[in-house]
């Protein structure tokens, strides 16, 4: 009589191996003052009377501003604005974005949504001791954007969720997010539609809501989403192994092998890879070299417009990652998995 071999069970799986950290953006616009699409004029003053208030109140503060996009994988960056500059707090794991949609944008960042507003409030509650915000006592906060109207407030949850990509389930999720007035945006470059399926899940409105419970809900969302992926993972190694390993040996061979390489289809390849890294499946990397990589693409900056100019950066880069990953493979362990 002959039996089935019986497949080895799926690695023990870790909610931060889903869960990159979690921000908190509070968008500000100064009494007085035009939106900053329609004051350029007046854009060094509003800036150096942030720049004031932060000398009184955070006197630990990066008093060398930095244009947003410098190091914009990180989370971090991910929640400020565009053509914003940034002035950095350590000591509060939060920045200050001057000039961007808005006239301010305090960005926190921690472990989960109520630690990240937490540091932005702090830091927000400071500069309104020494700044006016425009209110109004029937709207909330006046902001450039309508739909950051009322709190002006965005919080939520970084979230790599490539296994229930995987498994055909992403859509249904997405849609179940819109029921409790979330969204999740994705990173769209070089026509790679969410690259990487890592999202920023947060809410979608602001106007009418209380800060507390916008915080509550994206924690109950981000968690809900966590245990989704986790069990998408369990499901691609136990019933669809051979989509698992075709995903992470396609990707592996493009990256020890490619020759031009853009920062949106190199930060795409490595999602399979990071999955397997976090199960113990590779040898020659780790989980955290993977997500220092993935974190350090400048996906927000503009595309290279000349061809040969955009050809010369992503061969280089073709040439470091094969570098780097030219001893990189799967193990035995992944084997027995997907066998």
């Amino acid at each position: 009589m002959s039996s089935a071999r019986r497949r080895p069970a799926c690695p023990e799986l870790y909610e931060e191996d889903v869960r990159f950290s979690s921000f908190a953006r509070l968008s500000r616009n100064i009494a007085g003052y035009p939106f900053p699409h329609k004051n350029a004029d007046k854009s060094q003053a509003i800036a150096d009377a942030v720049a004031d208030a932060l000398e009184r109140e955070m006197p630990g503060y990066s008093a060398k501003p930095e244009p947003a996009g410098a190091a914009n994988g990180s989370p971090f960056h991910m929640a400020a604005p565009k053509g914003a500059t940034l002035y950095a707090i350590p000591s509060k794991s939060a920045v200050v974005a001057v000039n961007g949609t808005d006239h301010i944008a305090v960005c926190g960042m921690g472990g989960n949504p109520a630690k990240a507003y937490a540091a932005a409030e702090e830091i927000e509650n400071a500069l309104g001791r020494h700044l006016a915000f425009a209110w109004r006592p029937d709207i909330g906060y006046l902001t450039a954007s309508p739909s950051d109207v009322g709190t002006g407030l965005r919080t939520g949850t970084l979230l790599h969720l490539e296994g229930l990509h995987l498994i055909g389930e992403l859509e249904p999720c997405m849609r179940g997010l819109e029921a409790m007035r979330m969204k999740a945006v994705g990173f769209d470059a070089s026509g790679i539609r969410n690259a990487a399926h890592l999202f920023r899940v947060c809410n979608s409105v602001t106007l009418g809501e209380k800060e507390e419970d916008l915080v509550k809900r994206s924690a109950t969302a981000a968690d809900a989403l966590v245990e989704q992926e986790l069990n998408a993972r369990v499901r691609l190694v136990e019933e669809l192994p051979r989509v698992f390993a075709d995903s992470v040996c396609r990707a592996l061979a493009i990256l020890k092998s490619a020759r031009l390489l853009s920062a949106a289809e190199t930060f795409d390849l490595l999602s399979p890879i990071r999955i397997a890294a976090s199960m113990d499946l590779l040898s020659g990397i780790t989980l955290e070299d993977i997500s220092k990589t993935m974190t350090s693409f400048p996906l927000g900056e503009p595309e290279e417009s000349d061809a040969d100019k955009r050809d010369a950066a992503d061969g280089r880069r073709a040439d470091r990652i094969t570098r780097r990953f030219a001893r990189v493979s799967t193990n035995g362990r992944f084997a027995e998995l997907t066998t």
